[in-house]
């Protein structure tokens, strides 16, 4: 919600170019509700903002010109240049836990991306009520402590729960304060090998 969502369609289509039809993007609301200060946007505004910030990236990103009027953004007749290399764009990640927020996801027909031991079922719901197939979903888990040996029934319980979903392993820790950091190549290593075992 803080980046005008033409510029960022601009630059996921370059990246999308790049990586040779390779990239997928994640967006979300933002964490911190007081960094909208100094952009001078209100908190409130969050979701509407990206709402309507994922339609202009994916008009942006079809072959016709971007016209759009809605609450934050008037947009008559500009086409965004460089189109990307996937047709109809990047697939879209949406960051979330709350209710809502994951049935927007599902809304909009993006993966979901949320914290260890939050449901997703209202995402799966909103999903197949849509009148997608379950297998179409996509779901991530950021787990809490991936680090060291990880503890595989973990995995086996999350992609019980979820049934068929695709469930991909997640890049990032956290210490639980907030802050998350990528893991190292050694953790991934490990954390890949007992996710194998866990399908195994």
């Amino acid at each position: 919600p803080l980046y005008h969502p033409l510029r960022v369609a601009e630059d996921a289509a370059t990246i999308d170019g790049i990586a040779d039809g390779r990239f997928e993007m994640g967006v979300g609301l933002g964490g911190e509700r007081e960094g909208f200060q100094g952009f001078g946007i209100e908190a409130a505004e969050r979701a509407t903002r990206l709402e309507e910030s994922i339609e202009l990236l994916r008009q942006a990103w079809s072959a016709e010109p971007v016209k759009f009027s809605g609450a934050h953004f008037e947009i008559d007749d500009i086409d965004v240049v460089p189109k990307p290399v996937q047709s109809g764009g990047p697939p879209l990640w949406i960051g979330a836990g709350a209710p809502e927020a994951q049935r927007r996801a599902a809304r909009f027909g993006a993966g979901l991306f949320l914290p260890e031991g939050v449901s997703p079922e209202p995402y799966i719901e909103a999903w197949e009520g849509a009148g997608n197939r379950r297998d179409d979903a996509r779901l991530a888990v950021l787990l809490e402590d991936c680090s060291g040996e990880a503890d595989p029934s973990r995995l086996e319980s999350f992609a019980e729960r979820v049934g068929a979903l695709d469930v991909l392993a997640p890049a990032y820790r956290s210490d639980g304060s907030g802050n998350n950091s990528l893991a190292s190549a050694g953790e991934l290593e490990s954390f890949a090998a007992h996710w194998r075992r866990a399908l195994e």
